[in-house]
């Protein structure tokens, strides 16, 4: 489930910011500033979370706000050198997603659909 969601997300993020928006706002604005823009929105996309939950986490989601917009600024600026290929940053996206889910699942075990756990001793 955590690969085919991560693969889902990798596909389709990258495709609407790195393969439809960035390109038009690097004819607009320039390489530069499209990679920013189109880093920043993408980013910025993942304030919706914020609507996801009954308590919402601020601090969490705006830290996830903050890495997504680098991560797409590396991803996008790796996209522009490929001459907009995107294949490289959909394999990066989804690796990324699904080593963050199986992290998840494997340190909260309450939420976790596989029933394994790990424990960390100090």
């Amino acid at each position: 489930v955590s690969l085919m969601a991560s693969f889902g997300a990798g596909v389709s993020e990258e495709y609407v910011f790195r393969n439809a928006l960035m390109p038009i706002m690097d004819y607009r604005y320039g390489q530069r500033k499209g990679l920013i823009y189109s880093s920043l929105l993408f980013g910025g996309a993942h304030l919706t979370n914020l609507f996801m939950s009954e308590k919402p986490d601020f601090v969490g989601t705006f830290t996830q706000v903050a890495v997504a917009s680098v991560a797409g600024y590396l991803l996008g600026n790796d996209v522009q050198r490929r001459g907009y290929n995107i294949g490289p940053a959909v394999a990066a996206h989804m690796w990324y997603d699904f080593v963050l889910m199986l992290g998840s699942f494997l340190v909260n075990p309450q939420n976790n659909f596989l029933g394994v756990s790990v424990s960390f001793k100090m």
